[in-house]
């Protein structure tokens, strides 16, 4: 499920390890699928979950991740299948 990549950086922010490259990898794929009204709600979810928007970031970028997953135009442009 597309959604599952915010509930994976939730889950690390409370001290659970991060799942393997390529099981991240395989989340992130299923980015396009994700309808706009689940994607803005998940965003916020996890800024308000974790402490913000910085801290957010600091989770993505602790997995290597170099596109921007809080912006869907980013997101769905970079990640779609073509």
């Amino acid at each position: 499920m597309a959604s599952n990549f915010y509930a994976m950086l939730r889950f690390m922010s409370v001290g659970f390890q991060p799942p393997s490259a390529g099981e991240v990898n395989m989340l992130l794929y299923e980015f396009p699928k994700l309808e706009h009204a689940r994607f803005a709600r998940n965003v916020q979810k996890v800024y308000d979950y974790v402490g913000g928007k910085a801290a957010a970031k600091k989770l993505v970028n602790s997995l290597g991740i170099t596109i921007d997953v809080f912006d869907e135009i980013d997101v769905k442009s970079k990640l779609s299948v073509k």
